[in-house]
């Protein structure tokens, strides 16, 4: 089967400037059987600021989107499995915001994602459209340092899933990089 679509799109932006950059972008599916209708919309804003006498960035962003799941998600045949399914569109939203210090090299940020029509492979590993949203909630902290050559990347990140069953996350996760 073949599939083909034409999407629309633009961006605004102002990326120059201490006191306020922002950027917008904006995508709409208007030609496809399967895609008609899909959008992409996402933007974000910062400005900085002095924060314990160091220069500081805040920045909130944001996206929604309206898409359809994955070619193979809905059609697939081989010897031992076969589905078609007539799934509806995906919809994810995300607001969040992050402030960062540059000069200590830390940032902190958080979100909230609310996905509707989420697509997953159930026990059977066939996949599945449940009826209810899931919201997802994370908080990352990011702290690098540097000494001369050395360098130490540092992330810590909590999130939570409202539907563990059908999209499991870990609660806590760590990552560290050492290098020379």
């Amino acid at each position: 089967q073949k599939e083909s679509s034409v999407f629309i799109g633009g961006e605004l932006s102002k990326r120059r400037g201490n006191i306020l950059t922002y950027q917008a972008r904006g995508e709409l599916c208007i030609v496809g059987e399967e895609d008609l209708g899909e959008f992409r919309l996402s933007g974000d804003i910062q400005s900085k600021f002095r924060l314990l006498g160091k220069d500081a960035t805040i920045q909130a962003d944001g996206y929604i989107t309206n898409t359809t799941p994955a070619f193979f998600q809905r059609r697939f045949q081989s010897h031992y499995f076969m589905w078609n399914n007539e799934f509806k569109k995906t919809r994810n939203t995300y607001v969040g915001g992050t402030v960062s210090v540059d000069q200590t090299r830390t940032q902190i940020s958080a979100g909230v994602k609310n996905i509707e029509n989420f697509v997953y492979f159930d026990a059977k590993g066939l996949p599945a459209q449940p009826g209810k949203n899931i919201q997802v909630f994370a908080v990352r902290l990011k702290q690098d340092f540097r000494y001369k050559a050395l360098g130490w990347e540092n992330e810590v990140v909590y999130q939570e899933s409202s539907n563990n069953d059908v999209l499991p996350l870990p609660k806590l996760s760590a990552y560290s990089n050492l290098y020379l």
